[in-house]
């Protein structure tokens, strides 16, 4: 029934109506306007065009790095690594630029093939991709996860005195004290790590706390003799302490070393001995 169906033609005074609004003012505005819209497009698009490069140039790169890790394994001990760890690691290795983060992953899948180990966790993924590149280096160059370490919180406070009764090996200038009233001006001060500024470093660690690589055990210090001799008025400290002398809100109190610690958790450990190591 529909074979036989003929559709009429547009009559030439329509033809001639559509063409002319073809080429009405409004209709070459709106061509315009298009044309911005996908010139807009196609420059926020191009760092999609790059990432997909790079990312399969970063793919390569974390295959290469797998295969010096297995390099001393048995190829009877070689397994394919399970899915949930190594699906989630090579999309993520895939942005990054960073050799830092990519030999975390590496050292993960290589431990995810190797069947003689039961330590990789798919979690680990997660923890990586919530870490800095700078972040990162300060794991594989610290002991940060190997073992307990002495900080001080530098604090602005009431003055107070501090008793040795584990006659502590201290600095002739050491500033430590008693915790008093007043406030923090840097949490977690370890001038012994000098690869980043403190401020930096004292951000790092509040990151790597959150992620429970690490603990601060509450009003708990280190006993060795001389853990805290390390801790007095340096530059640093120094210019803190000047710039306090000209505040006048500070009047009343002084600078102060508060003796903590620091420690890796046992998942921390663990993540140590899979990743970072």
């Amino acid at each position: 029934m529909l074979d036989n169906l003929t559709l009429p033609s547009l009559p030439d005074t329509v033809k001639e109506r559509m063409y002319d609004d073809a080429l009405h003012p409004a209709a070459k505005e709106g061509g315009k306007a298009l044309e911005t819209i996908m010139l807009i497009i196609n420059k926020f698009a191009s760092p999609f065009r790059t990432w997909a490069t790079k990312g399969k140039e970063n793919t390569e790169k974390l295959a290469e790095e797998v295969q010096q890790r297995l390099a001393t394994i048995p190829p009877e001990n070689i397994t394919e690594p399970k899915s949930e760890i190594a699906v989630p690691a090579i999309m993520a290795n895939s942005y990054t630029s960073s050799e830092n983060l990519r030999s975390l992953y590496a050292n993960l899948l290589a431990k995810s093939m190797d069947k003689t180990e039961r330590s990789a966790h798919p979690s680990y993924v997660e923890i990586i991709k919530q870490l800095s590149s700078d972040e990162a280096l300060l794991l594989k160059s610290t002991l940060l996860l190997k073992e307990s370490i002495p900080i001080c919180s530098l604090r602005c406070q009431k003055p107070s005195k501090f008793y040795n009764t584990d006659k502590l090996t201290l600095h002739p200038q050491n500033i430590i004290r008693a915790f008093t009233e007043g406030y923090d001006l840097l949490p977690y001060y370890i001038p012994q790590i000098t690869l980043f500024s403190p401020d930096e470093l004292s951000i790092m660690i509040d990151n790597l706390l959150r992620l429970k690589l690490i603990d601060l055990p509450y009003d708990q210090y280190l006993t060795a003799k001389d853990s805290y001799i390390i801790f007095y008025k340096d530059a640093f400290v120094t210019d803190i302490q000047n710039s306090l002398e000209t505040d006048e809100a500070s009047e009343g109190f002084e600078l102060a070393h508060i003796m903590k610690m620091i420690s890796p958790t046992p998942y921390g450990r663990m993540f140590y001995n899979v990743c970072v190591n």
